[in-house]
């Protein structure tokens, strides 16, 4: 299932963080390196697959087993703290 930034997030760049803000919420997180990485992506729709991808490109050195796993504990915190939602749920 693809996922994107829950309606009303924006994130901003805070050093070598990014700091995620939900309005509605009034959650802050702030993401590491990797983290904002990942975030950037959900402007538009990706799937898990997708973003592993993206890490793959990264770190291509880094066993895919390694970033399947810490791409699905990413989107389970996004999904937790409500900065993720499904795509088809967007708007």
């Amino acid at each position: 299932m693809a996922v994107v930034r829950a309606p009303g997030v924006t994130a901003e760049p805070s050093g070598d963080r990014t700091v995620v803000l939900d309005a509605e919420a009034t959650t802050m997180s702030t993401l590491n390196p990797v983290g904002a990485l990942l975030f950037a992506q959900l402007v538009t729709p990706h799937t898990a697959a997708q973003l592993v991808e993206v890490l793959r490109r990264q770190f291509p050195d880094v066993p895919v087993t390694t970033l399947e796993s810490d791409v699905d504990s990413f989107l389970a915190q996004m999904r937790s703290a409500g900065l993720i939602v499904p795509a088809d749920a967007d708007g």
